[in-house]
């Protein structure tokens, strides 16, 4: 990766949507990165790493998530990175990663407190494509390259504990059965 613009890198911004449990899991992965010496932004145009701390269960919810999702991922600029963690993540993580092209990271709500594992990961890859970090805390190229944590495939839905990225409503994929209607 080139250089980050010494004025953003180290800093993070975080999103946090939906319900209580995801303003304690955001305040828990902001303990976690300020703890690792990153600093808290409230601009991303001011931040290295772009959180969204998202919602899976409620539509208008899992809308607002994609949408907070896209537009980060549509305005990133130079090396800032944008991660989607919480709930629509664990619930549908690789179909994700395919309906916003430019995701960087995705990471479920079992995995949080390895948000600053995968910003490292993401730092440090030497491949555009995402990493997906599931239950077992393991990073998982999507497309199965290797070098990413052993996985050959990006199924995560093999560990019951992981993301449900394989759910499908009417044939298709149920992030994009959702989006679609």
């Amino acid at each position: 990766m080139s250089k980050i613009n010494a004025k953003i890198k180290d800093n993070y911004y975080l999103l946090s949507l939906g319900c209580s449990k995801n303003t304690v899991d955001s305040e828990s992965m902001a303990q976690v990165l300020g703890q690792s010496g990153l600093r808290g932004v409230g601009d991303p145009n001011k931040a290295e790493v772009l959180i969204v701390n998202t919602c899976g269960f409620i539509d208008a919810a899992k809308e607002e998530s994609i949408n907070a999702l896209k537009e980060l991922v549509e305005g990133k600029k130079g090396n800032q990175m944008v991660i989607a963690a919480g709930c629509l993540s664990q619930r549908y993580g690789a179909d994700l990663v395919q309906y916003i092209p430019g995701l960087d990271g995705v990471i479920g709500t079992r995995r949080w407190m390895d948000i600053f594992d995968l910003v490292t990961r993401l730092r440090d890859r030497k491949h555009p494509e995402p990493l997906l970090v599931h239950a077992g805390g393991r990073a998982h190229h999507p497309l199965g390259l290797s070098g990413f944590g052993g996985s050959s495939h990006p199924a995560l839905d093999q560990d019951p504990l992981s993301f449900r990225a394989t759910e499908e409503v009417g044939g298709q994929p149920a992030l994009l059965a959702l989006l679609l209607r």
